[in-house]
């Protein structure tokens, strides 16, 4: 090998064999000979080891002992490792050789050309790990910084701007020294540049140069740019000299010029500028910086960015809050959505925080795709179990405001389709059958409250239903059970201790409810397709088939209890008719539904016909109400067995009907009804409920009247009749017979005989100021609300 001789000699050039070495190895030499280095170095580092320099490997050695370098190899390590040396011994036998009289005259440029690719490599690398959150401050980064540091102090002036950098980043060059560090001073004798870039590249400089709209060009060469060093990476871009190992330098510069350098050739190059400016034509002229900004989220879905999520954990703030405010402006400002693919792709949407028009798009691409709306509807059932239109609510309020859990929780305290939780604690002392019944008293407790829940999920899904022409409008069940842990087993409400209306008016509500997700009829644009899908075909498809089948076996209303879905129906109406549709049905469909349909759907008919002619004063409306009302009757009729709820609901269609006419007959009706002696025995117990309705129906006629009414009711004195209703005063019992009899000698005597007298309340001539005061007060309210 060439060391015998001159080097058996020098103590320090002994090599031991099969002997104890003076020194125990490092753990750098121990690298050295190990088997992954010797896999390293025939492969990724096969530039540090290439094969030509094989036949340098004995000058190289000696070389090392003659400079008393301490690394060392045995013959055995070295047949065993091919003779591998470190790195920087590498460095140091290329300035070995290249000193050599006997080498070539091209091989010291082609060896520190190696050198100056390497310095500049290991100088990208701590660049591009100053803006990766996992690399910045950790133990290889301040090592590979204050190495760098070492050897341009140890370069002198030629890499004077280095060494200013590397002060800046590191703070000294006297911490955290490797070994490397001193086996690199052997090759500063002859002391060059070792990196090809005429200024030193620092990655901060050049995005705050950017911020600024520094322009630069490769070939406008100042003093300015020399200073912050944005030609550098400027050149590397257009070049594409960072690989994947500096990719973060990549991603940050691309993502900084699109968005302000407006002389880049970023844009230019991947055209994301023309593309946003070619679908955003109809866009107001001068948003350049909107088109910059759709441009950078497009590339930054080209960069595996998804959330921006991903840019506060990865980049600085300083790096990541331009991006960040990028991203907010076009969450603000998004671009039209087109299902055409002229628009940005649902990721796009994701990225900036708009999920809702996100989700748009894609069930637009899947409607397309699939031709059609046909399997829209199986989506929209499977994705909503319980049928009332709080899971779509849900996950669109998510998506508009995903940090907003306000509706999800307003959504779980109105649903009424799922058991309750039910936890009744049990003492010990308690036997079976008494937890039993307390579990059914705190269950009764916890049903009271479910079934009045459709009142707010009517006004929560308000308008939020799509209708399809197919499609049956569903209406969800109110579960009167309860989930009793641990088992979570099942507890039905025992029905036995509750009254036998006790699920009528709710199921009636809960109709409501579930017709007031229809759009309204006076729906323009996308949800003009509804009002032309609601046809009188679609109301008689929806009609639940057990209630036909159940009024056509039976003659009667009464025999027996009525299915459930029957009472929804009824609600199901009214809501049709408050959303515009119920004028569809003709004379004789309403005929049907009046005969044959329970007392729910009496009502539902009656304030769903007034609420859809509301303020119209419609004959054909009018005489339906009228005829089920008894006191508008005339002497010849025979008297009719009605129910005071459907007198109650005919009386409120007629205020309906009627309203804001002031008309003269009706007001008198009403006025005199507030104050009628009760009649009849079974309607003795809703006596409040109807003189309630008497008085609101009486405000809605007269409504924002005041005192500026319509002439020809002064003669009626309103006022002064509203507010003895109120104080309960008769003077003397005068108005009390006026009250009596004033209303019956207008339509020509009264009818009544003494079968329809009261056999239970006996009212002397003076006035029940409980039965009148609530409806007296709340006419004379409406009268007088706005009018001034």
């Amino acid at each position: 090998l060439g060391m015998e001789g001159e080097g058996e000699s020098s103590p320090s050039a002994s090599i031991p064999t099969g002997k104890k070495s003076k020194r125990p190895l490092s753990a750098w030499e121990t690298l050295l000979q190990s088997d992954f280095h010797s896999i390293f170095s025939q492969g990724e580092g096969q530039m540090l080891f290439s094969d030509e320099f094989d036949d340098l490997e004995d000058l190289s050695v000696d070389s090392a002992v003659h400079t008393n370098d301490p690394i060392g190899c045995d013959s055995g390590s070295r047949d065993g490792h091919g003779g591998m040396l470190s790195s920087l011994q590498s460095v140091a036998k290329l300035e070995t050789t290249g000193s050599s009289p006997e080498s070539n005259d091209d091989m010291p440029i082609h060896h520190h050309s190696y050198k100056q690719v390497i310095f500049d490599s290991l100088h990208l690398l701590h660049e591009d790990s100053r803006l990766v959150s996992r690399s910045r401050g950790s133990s290889w980064t301040r090592r590979l910084g204050t190495l760098l540091l070492h050897i341009s102090e140890q370069m002198g002036p030629c890499m004077i701007d280095f060494e200013d950098h590397y002060r800046r980043v590191c703070g000294g060059s006297s911490r955290c020294l490797s070994n490397a560090c001193n086996a690199y001073s052997m090759l500063l004798e002859k002391k060059l540049r070792l990196s090809k870039f005429a200024i030193c590249p620092c990655i901060m400089t050049c995005l705050d140069d950017i911020l600024h709209q520094v322009a630069i060009t490769s070939c406008d060469f100042n003093a300015e740019d020399a200073v912050y060093g944005m030609s550098v990476y400027k050149d590397l871009l257009e070049s594409t000299g960072l690989n994947g190992v500096c990719s973060y330098s990549w991603m940050v510069m691309r993502l900084f010029s699109i968005l302000f350098d407006k002389n880049s050739l970023m844009s230019k190059q991947y055209n994301f500028v023309k593309n946003t400016e070619a679908m955003s034509d109809d866009e107001a002229p001068g948003s350049a910086q909107c088109h910059r900004d759709r441009a950078a989220i497009l590339a930054m879905l080209d960069e595996g960015i998804y959330h921006s999520i991903q840019l506060q954990d990865e980049l600085p703030m300083g790096v990541s809050l331009p991006l960040l405010e990028a991203i907010r402006r076009c969450r603000l400002d998004p671009p039209q959505v087109d299902s055409t693919g002229d628009c940005w792709p649902p990721a796009a949407f994701d990225l900036v925080g708009r999920n809702d028009l996100a989700e748009f798009l894609s069930q637009s691409q899947r409607e397309s795709s699939h031709g059609g709306l046909a399997n829209n509807a199986d989506d929209t059932s499977c994705e909503d179990p319980d049928n009332d239109g709080l899971v779509a609510l849900e996950d669109y309020s998510s998506m508009v405001f995903p940090d907003d859990n306000r509706v999800r929780e307003a959504a779980r305290l109105l649903r009424s389709s799922r058991p309750l939780f039910l936890r009744v604690p049990r003492p010990v002392e308690l036997s079976d059958h008494d937890y039993e019944r307390s579990k059914q008293e705190k269950l009764l407790l916890l049903c009271r409250r479910s079934i009045s829940l459709s009142l707010g999920r009517g006004m929560l899904t308000l308008g939020t239903h799509n209708v399809l022409s197919a499609e049956q409008l569903l209406i969800p069940n109110i579960v009167l059970a309860g989930r009793v842990p641990p088992a979570n087993g099942t507890l039905a409400l025992d029905m036995t201790s509750c009254p036998t209306n006790f699920r009528v008016w709710p199921e009636f509500h809960n109709g409501v409810a579930a017709g007031l997700r229809l759009p309204h009829n006076n729906a323009s644009g996308a949800e003009g397709k509804d009002r032309r899908t609601i046809t009188r075909t679609w109301i008689k498809f929806n009609k639940p088939v057990i209630a036909a089948q159940d009024s056509s076996s039976s003659g009667n209303n009464n025999s027996g209890q009525a299915p459930t879905p029957s009472y929804a129906h009824g609600g199901f109406l009214m809501a049709l008719g408050l959303r515009g549709y119920l004028s569809a049905l003709t004379t004789t469909d309403l005929t049907d539904y009046l005969t044959q349909g329970t007392i729910t759907t009496t009502a539902g008919i009656f304030l769903g016909m007034a609420a859809n002619k509301r303020g119209s004063c419609d004959p054909s409306v009018s005489k339906m109400l009228c005829l089920h009302v008894p006191s508008l009757l005339p002497p010849s009729f025979i008297p009719m067995d009605l129910a005071s709820t459907v007198q109650a609901a005919a009386v409120a269609g007629i205020g309906l009907l009627y309203q804001g006419s002031s008309h003269r007959l009706m007001t008198e009706f009403l006025l005199n009804e507030i104050g009628r002696q009760p009649m009849k025995d079974q309607n003795s117990n809703d006596r409040e409920g109807f003189a309630l309705v008497c008085g609101l129906a009486l405000g809605i006629v007269n409504l924002e009247k005041g005192t500026s009414t319509v002439s020809g009711l002064e003669d009626l004195r309103i006022e002064e009749r509203l507010h003895r209703y109120i104080s309960g005063r008769t003077d003397g019992g005068s108005e009390f017979h006026g009250r009596k009899e004033g209303f019956d000698g207008s339509v020509g005597g009264s009818n009544q005989g003494e079968m329809d007298r009261n056999s239970r309340i006996y009212e002397v001539n003076s006035l029940n100021r409980d039965i009148t005061a609530p409806g007296a007060t709340l006419a004379l309210g409406l009268m007088y609300i706005k009018s001034q």
